[in-house]
């Protein structure tokens, strides 16, 4: 019955379901960015005085390489500007609330179109750094429902592919030129892949670490040759790891634990050889990364020593950039290096989680 002409009272259904949690979420990240921003201190009023230039040689010297900048994730392509509450509250209810960064970088590649790749092992992805449309992405994924284990080089296309080698899976993971996984190259033969690059008619070299070899893909990802064995000899290799191709088609090979680099011909004959193990200017102790800069330099970097050395093709030393730190112009640990269409050279700055860019212009003869 009815009392005093009350209808029942409705049972209180207790809240429950995903809003729910995201109702308090955002509750607790707008009290909690409150909070923060309420005890921030002001910025100081004062100017920072002028940037001193980083160059090599030291002076007086003329320089041939001079520091241009840092390169630490998201915030060098969406900038430091701030963002609206709503976009802040949505980035942290995604676990996003701060710009990603990079971790552990190991190598790097510039595209045709200015995007920048970063490779990075410890957080298993490739950043995308597309500047000019002020675009961030990650690639993890991988052809047949997995994701990336240990993204250790990159290598882009000129039709917008992108060739990213597993260490870990033993494969070639292909990306379109909108990021999505679209093949994967190699898999069941390779062994540990290490750095790929691309040759002037489309075929993609990769240096084979744990097989002592350069494997050849053609431009539709069959397995046209491969050549090396393990070895001190010429066209043998002790654990190659980096490679560039110049723009004939010869082959630049790091042949890491034989520390030297050889030259190869496209079909991966023996041409030329320099470099040898020590601690001596010109000497190496861990080489890695390899690019042919502008004059036809070689850049090689150096993990073990944490320099740049530059070399002319019969194995002249030119210059020596860099040196152990965390400062600007040093290096912890460098691995991967690319160059750009404007002569501006990219360093895989690992153990300080950036890239490094360099100014190479001055190199040029």
């Amino acid at each position: 019955m009815e009392a005093d002409g009350l209808a029942p009272a409705r049972p209180v259904r207790p809240l429950s379901g995903p809003w729910v949690w995201i109702a308090v979420r955002a509750m607790c990240y707008l009290l909690l960015t409150g909070a923060l921003g309420a005890c921030a201190s002001s910025p100081p009023t004062s100017a920072p005085g002028p940037p001193i230039a980083i160059v090599w040689p030291s002076p007086p010297d003329s320089p041939r390489v001079r520091y241009v900048g840092t390169l630490v994730g998201e915030a060098d392509v969406r900038g430091s500007a701030p963002r609206s509450l709503w976009s802040r509250m949505w980035r942290g209810l995604l676990g996003e609330s701060h710009p990603q960064v990079f971790a552990k970088p190991v190598d790097v590649e510039v595209d045709a179109q200015g995007r920048i790749y970063v490779a990075d092992t410890a957080l298993a992805c490739v950043h995308v750094l597309d500047r000019a449309r002020g675009r961030y992405q990650r690639l993890r994924d991988v052809v047949g429902h997995r994701s990336l284990a240990s993204p250790v080089g990159v290598a882009a296309g000129s039709d917008g592919r992108l060739f990213v080698a597993d260490s870990v899976l033993g494969l070639i993971a292909v990306y379109s030129p909108e990021g999505k996984a679209i093949a994967v190259w190699g898999e069941g033969s390779l062994k540990r892949p290490g750095d790929p690059a691309l040759g002037p008619d489309g075929s993609l070299y990769v240096a084979d670490a744990a097989a002592h070899q350069i494997v050849q893909f053609g431009p539709d990802g069959t397995e046209r040759r491969r050549f090396g064995r393990r070895g001190t000899g010429p066209g043998e290799f002790n654990y190659p790891s980096n490679l560039t191709v110049d723009p004939e088609g010869g082959l630049w090979v790091v042949d890491t634990l034989n520390a030297r680099v050889q030259h190869l011909d496209p079909e991966g004959r023996f041409v030329s050889a320099f470099g040898k193990a020590g601690d001596g200017t010109g000497d190496f102790g861990r080489p890695k990364g390899i690019v042919i800069g502008p004059g036809n330099v070689l850049w090689i970097v150096d993990a073990l020593f944490d320099v740049i050395q530059l070399f002319r093709p019969d194995g002249t030393l030119l210059l020596v950039v860099g040196g152990p730190g965390r400062s600007p112009g040093q290096f912890w640990l460098p691995a991967g290096i690319t160059e750009d269409s404007a002569g501006l050279v990219y360093v895989a700055d690992s153990y300080n989680g950036r890239v490094q860019v360099l100014d190479a212009k001055g190199t040029a003869p």
